[in-house]
């Protein structure tokens, strides 16, 4: 009857109009008394039930459950703000420490930065009135008795961090270091298992000072090749200071050098 005076005011044309209605009307007593009120009641109340058998503080009785199904109820017990309260803590806690990590890897990629460069240079291996031929050798015997300390101390800061591309950059390093373990260890350098440097002494003080200056000074030679992965190491350091991001697990994701392609 409803169905044919409802037609009578709105005539045929609105008959697909009157059929939405009636469908959300339908839809509307289903979610309110029928059989989607029912099975959301039953639902809840299971999850009522298994939460008072775990001991868990939180309820659903006096919630509403229209109201929770659809979004609107925002209530929640004590116990949830606490264990989002203490999650927050717990990821600020990583995130800090994991900088702090970061932060010590770029200070000991700048002191190896700095000892490298010293033997790249060719002004430490020139022999002058001043500053004669043993010198030199001092000096050079020195500066690498100094890198394979700086070298290590950073091999074990950039461990530290989590910063994906800092690892990346300290893999090549690594990777430049032992394809010349020959050419280091004559001149008193040795790659251990662990990839870290120890110095013979007897071998560094009877190396030629020139081999030194063949390997790490000009271009073509492992200081110029660990040179650039050091240079690398600084800069995504850098940026993972400034302007990179935390992740949930405390890993760092650090903005990419495209304009550099790495290769070992």
């Amino acid at each position: 009857m409803g169905s044919s005076i409802l037609s009578s005011l709105f005539g045929n044309a609105s008959s697909s109009w009157m059929s939405g209605l009636y469908s959300s009307l339908s839809e509307y007593r289903s979610v309110t008394s029928g059989s989607y009120y029912k099975l959301a009641k039953r639902y809840y109340s299971q999850i009522s039930s298994a939460s008072s058998n775990a001991g868990s503080s939180r309820s659903v009785e006096g919630y509403d459950v229209l109201a929770h199904v659809s979004g609107h109820d925002v209530k929640k017990s004590d116990s949830n703000t606490d264990s989002a309260d203490t999650s927050k803590a717990s990821y600020t806690g990583i995130a800090s420490t994991q900088k702090a990590n970061t932060r010590t890897a770029a200070v000991a990629a700048s002191t190896l930065s700095s000892s490298i460069n010293s033997l790249m240079s060719s002004r430490t291996y020139d022999v002058t009135a001043t500053n004669t031929a043993d010198k030199v050798k001092q000096t050079v015997e020195s500066d690498l008795t100094k890198f394979a300390a700086d070298y290590n101390s950073y091999i074990d800061a950039a461990k530290k961090s989590t910063s994906q591309s800092l690892g990346t950059a300290s893999k090549y390093l690594m990777n430049t270091t032992s394809k010349y373990s020959d050419d280091l260890k004559s001149i008193g350098l040795s790659v251990g298992k662990d990839g870290k440097l120890s110095v013979d002494t007897d071998t560094l003080k009877n190396a030629d000072t020139d081999a030194v200056k063949k390997l790490f000074s000009g271009g073509n030679n492992y200081g110029s090749a660990a040179g650039t992965y050091i240079s690398l190491a600084q800069y995504y350091a850098s940026q993972a200071l400034s302007d990179g991001t935390y992740t949930s697990s405390g890993s760092f994701a650090a903005a990419t050098f495209s304009g550099y392609s790495a290769k070992a």
